[in-house]
């Protein structure tokens, strides 16, 4: 009903312009216009137009005097609010037909950038409006800096406008709003002379290549059409200015690529490419050219059946794959589209198809003769070119002095790529009783978050940090089988532990995460050392975090022990002991838990928040431990932060009893009573009273490390010994309604504590289990739990936690540039390195020894139940005394 009114009103309205007096004017003039912004149907726009069209034609006397620079900037204004954006420069262009004059002109030129920059949001109307109203009325062109703004907006607008469907009606229609946009631009480079601005085509084209590496989306191909405008004799010094960005030239060759093939003017593209192409040669900058090749060749080469792009895309193809005539990484990425390429070049019979086909003939000769095979890869090439006799003998395909952006340290690279991608993951090479850390360093890399975050971390003034980012670059990247972990061990060998010796890999394990908190602390605070209770709680000594035992404290055996057992072990202990270990634990949060903060006082209602560093993020975890008096009701609350937990077997359980790492978790929250020389000192009661112990999880971390307590020591007989209960390592464990799955294990192998060796068992997102037994990287499925391999450090991981993505080496994450020059290095250092065992092992092939030498117990084969004939020296407060 509202729309035949408004159709009623709006016919009357258009019969009575005639007679309209002035004020009858402005209300109509108001309406039309209304209309024309903010119509909701294509009909009420066009009944706007109908009456601004009338009053333009019998009105416009009157109406001229109602137009002036207030309306222009009405309309283009920032404030304006309109549903019909794209009506705004239509509506300026039908002001300008009634009435022009300079001020209107300025106005427009002044306002019609920021009006575009606010106004298109994807919407290529509004440029295309734009674009017909400054073609028509040049004058309204900004002037001086102005200008340049200008063509620097259309070229982001039009980047941002969406890509059309690959279907040709749809594709049609945007080479045509193109036409009118190139039109403006190609006006706006033009002074007044006529002459083409140099200095404006180079700012076009600079905000071309910005819109390229800032766009989070994929740009529109439409830009294409904006390189049609240049004079082609301009291409090479826009090239040299495009280069001087010094970054996105990756991005930007490839996009040009990638335009080959959607845009209808290929032909047009490929000087752009090929321009591209030789500024980059000129700043040797091979890795870009290498990198876009790899990732755009197969698609190019594939294209080059298809006539309407042949002519562009068949010289870009033909200098990607001359310049890789040194490697066969290139050719082997068209190697399956050759036999369906020949074919269907051969069927057309065309003259720009006979020509392609001869290149192609020529480059498969070649490349196959430089690189011969002895298995079945060329057979289906070999049979294709059966047709191809006419074109044989085969010409050159390319010259030697051309540059080539692969040499033959790539190609040998190349060849030994294989050696990691059968392994998979990278090992560690023993440096000499090394398991204890190689074990753990490789749990750690296998720790998804941790591993990244420590790759993208700022490791400055952190020589830790920057050494296990180095590492996990390697494990990542390395084309080695294994690498030396030397300059870690230089900076995370804990205090004590002896070169050559084997040592505890939780007590290592945990060394190594203090000095990463502390590091990182140390650079990021003010003050390194905070006080509790007028006691110092964290410190630090060289960047080393002081534990909570010095050397002079090893001397004293009572103390050393009440920093080292956990609560759960107070029935062990006896006589003069039992008042010292009561009054430790009544002032402590010892409770087997691994402190973030190390022996602090505990207060009351909480223990100090610790920094939240990369480590605290991933490991760190809070409790509540409560003591209650039985006598007097007193209770002592605690809260505390750990990284890790240590899990006690219960008493009276035998070697052969089974056991869930569930029922171990549940054992060590279990309320404990303390009694009879285990009682608890009660500062109220002034003395030794049965009491409760419980222990409440408040914060569970998001990866879970258990640590088992399955190293004995007996202080009265002075005897050590390994604890060989068997434990079934659950996949899923819950912990304080939590689930965690796992996904690493250090394991101990050996029936001694004296001797042994230790390797992980860890599992990626593929979750197939593999053994990182030093060197040794396999597929290990299943796991062996049994005794004498025990479980010793569990890795768990919340079930929402990514883990570890299998390795794709053309997958892999970028590094920061600093981490792949590294990688570089240590791959032409060792490449190097097996060119020259290669020859040395020819030259002394004849002479080579009849015995084989010891092999390193480390080292390969299955976990050795010693690790390089040395005695392990574990650290007593990893002991169950």
């Amino acid at each position: 009903m509202a729309d035949k009114m408004k159709k009623v009103l709006t016919a009357k309205a258009l019969q009575a312009i005639q007679e309209l007096d002035q004020e009858g004017c402005v209300t109509t003039l108001d309406i039309g216009i209304r209309l024309v912004l903010e119509g909701s149907r294509s009909a009420m726009i066009a009944e706007g137009w109908q009456i601004l069209h009338h009053l333009k034609e019998f009105q416009q006397r009157t109406i001229a005097e109602l137009l002036n620079v207030a309306l222009i900037e009405k309309l283009l204004g920032l404030e304006t609010s309109s549903r019909n954006r794209a009506e705004v420069p239509t509506l300026v262009a039908w002001n300008l037909s009634v009435l022009s004059s300079q001020a209107m002109e300025e106005a427009v030129g002044s306002l019609i950038t920021d009006f575009l920059r606010e106004s298109v949001q994807g919407d290529i109307n509004v440029l295309i409006s734009t674009s017909k109203l400054l073609c028509e009325y040049p004058r309204c062109i900004p002037v001086d800096d102005e200008r340049t703004r200008l063509c620097e907006v259309v070229i982001r607008n039009i980047a941002e406008v969406p890509v059309p469907k690959p279907q040709p009606a749809q594709v049609s229609q945007l080479i045509k709003q193109m036409q009118c946009i190139g039109d403006l631009l190609v006006r706006v480079w033009k002074d007044e002379a006529g002459k083409s601005s140099e200095e404006l085509v180079f700012r076009s084209l600079g905000a071309l290549h910005a819109s390229l590496i800032d766009l989070p989306t994929e740009p529109c191909p439409a830009l294409a059409a904006v390189l049609h405008l240049v004079d082609p004799h301009l291409i090479p010094k826009c090239v040299r200015a495009i280069l001087q960005a010094k970054q996105g030239h990756s991005r930007t060759l490839r996009t040009l690529c990638d335009w080959l093939l959607r845009w209808h003017r290929a032909a047009c593209l490929s000087p752009w490419v090929l321009a591209l192409m030789d500024g980059l040669e000129a700043e040797q900058q091979w890795d870009v050219l290498k990198e876009v090749t790899l990732a755009t060749v197969e698609g190019l080469f594939l294209a080059v059946i298809l006539p309407a792009v042949r002519t562009g895309v068949i010289e870009v193809v033909w200098r990607m794959l001359a310049s890789s005539r040194h490697s066969p990484q290139v050719f082997h990425k068209v190697l399956n589209n050759l036999p369906t390429v020949m074919v269907r070049l051969l069927q057309e019979g065309s003259e720009s198809s006979r020509a392609c086909l001869q290149m192609v003939v020529n480059m498969t000769c070649a490349m196959m003769a430089a690189f011969p095979r002895n298995d079945d890869m060329y057979n289906l090439v070999i049979g294709a070119m059966k047709d191809c006799s006419s074109f044989f003998p085969p010409g050159q395909f390319v010259s030697d002095d051309m540059p080539s952006w692969w040499n033959e340290l790539d190609y040998t690279m190349s060849c030994k790529a294989k050696e990691r991608s059968s392994l998979s993951r990278v090992g560690l090479n023993n440096l000499g009783n090394s398991c204890y850390m190689n074990s753990v360093l490789q749990a750690l890399f296998m720790t998804h978050r941790f591993c990244y975050a420590v790759l993208q971390s700022d490791v400055q003034s952190q020589p830790l940090l920057s050494e296990l980012q180095a590492l996990f670059a390697l494990l990542l990247h390395s084309r080695r089988q294994a690498i030396s972990p030397t300059a870690l061990l230089a900076v995370a060998r804990p205090p004590g532990f002896q070169p050559g010796f084997q040592q505890d890999s939780s007590e290592f394990l945990t060394y190594v995460l203090d000095v990463l908190h502390e590091q990182e602390k140390l650079v990021t605070t003010v003050s390194d050392v905070a006080v509790v209770g007028g006691r110092q709680h964290e410190g630090t000594e060289g960047g080393v975090m002081t534990r909570w035992t010095t050397e002079e404290d090893l001397s004293n055996q009572n103390i050393l022990q009440c920093k080292a057992t956990s609560l759960a072990d107070f029935t062990q202990a006896t006589g003069d002991d039992v008042h010292q270990l009561s009054n430790s634990h009544s002032s402590s949060t010892d409770s087997g838990i691994q402190s973030v903060c190390g022996d602090e006082v505990a207060v009351t209602a909480s223990s100090l928040v610790p920094y939240e560093s990369l480590v605290q993020q991933c490991f760190g975890g809070r409790l509540l431990i409560s003591f209650k008096c039985l006598e007097c009701q007193a209770e002592s609350v605690h809260t505390d932060h750990f990284r890790d937990i240590q899990l006690a077997f219960p008493p009276g359980c035998s070697p052969d009893h089974e056991l869930h790492i569930q029922d171990l978790l549940d054992y060590f929250v279990l309320p404990e009573q303390l009694s009879g020389e285990n009682q608890y000192h009660c500062d109220t009661c002034g003395g030794l009273q049965d009491a409760q112990r419980t222990i409440q999880i408040l914060q569970s971390p998001s990866h879970l490390v258990l640590t088992l307590k399955r190293f004995q020591f007996n202080s009265k007989t002075g005897q050590r010994a390994k604890l060989l209960h068997w434990v079934q390592c659950s996949e899923r464990i819950e912990l304080s309604q939590q689930l965690y799955r796992l996904y690493a294990a250090v394991v101990h192998s050996g029936s001694s504590m004296d001797t042994g060796h230790y390797y992980t068992l860890a599992r990626d997102e593929t979750l197939t289990w593999r053994i990182f037994n030093d060197s040794l990287v396999a597929p290990c499925n299943p796991p062996p739990w049994n005794p004498p391999d025990a479980p010793y450090i569990l890795f768990y991981a919340r079930t929402e936690e990514e883990l570890q993505p299998a390795v794709d080496m053309s997958a892999l994450p970028p590094l920061q540039s600093h981490l792949m020059e590294r990688v570089h290095s240590d791959d032409v250092e060792w490449l190097k390195g097996e060119q020259s065992e290669e020859k040395r092992c020819r030259k002394r092939r004849k002479q080579r020894p009849s015995h084989s030498p010891a092999r390193d117990s480390d080292n390969g084969g299955n976990p050795p139940g010693g690790c390089g004939g040395g005695s392990m020296d574990v650290s007593h407060n990893r002991f169950v005394f």
